[in-house]
């Protein structure tokens, strides 16, 4: 009995510290990056805000930098969705010309889900037209 109590916490412990460290903490962020509507280009503030990111970057280890698009809901679905992918990309595009390496930099995009703001189906909510972007890794304390 007391072996198979002493097995089972052994795992318990195992099985936490495992899935902890395969859950990368949010060291940073999220930095938001707001953008007009139907356009792509990056705002002086948002420059400034990911410039500033990129500084606190080289200090994390093995940090990764995901970078996330969103849309609102003005437009059909699939427009909504690739205009996210190609904010999210013109993110990855200004790091990576800032010298972030192209490795430690994921992207995805949710387009209208996940709102920050909620609307209805085909308002236009420049909150929800943004691209979130987090630095991931562990935490080096």
């Amino acid at each position: 009995m007391k072996l198979t109590l002493a097995l089972a916490l052994a795992t318990s412990l195992i099985s936490t510290s495992t899935a902890s460290a395969q859950q990368p903490r949010s060291l940073a962020g999220p930095t938001y990056v707001f953008f007009d509507f139907g356009k792509l280009a990056l705002s002086r503030d948002a420059e400034a805000s990911l410039t500033e990111l990129i500084a606190s970057i080289p200090r994390r280890s093995g940090a990764v930098v995901e970078v996330v698009g969103f849309s609102d809901t003005a437009g059909s679905t699939g427009a909504n969705r690739s205009i996210a992918l190609k904010r999210a990309i013109a993110v990855r595009d200004f790091l990576q010309a800032r010298g972030l390496a192209t490795e430690t930099i994921r992207i995805s995009a949710h387009g209208e889900q996940q709102l920050l703001v909620a609307t209805a189906d085909g308002v236009r909510e420049a909150q929800n037209r943004r691209v979130e972007v987090r630095v991931l890794g562990q935490d080096p304390r």
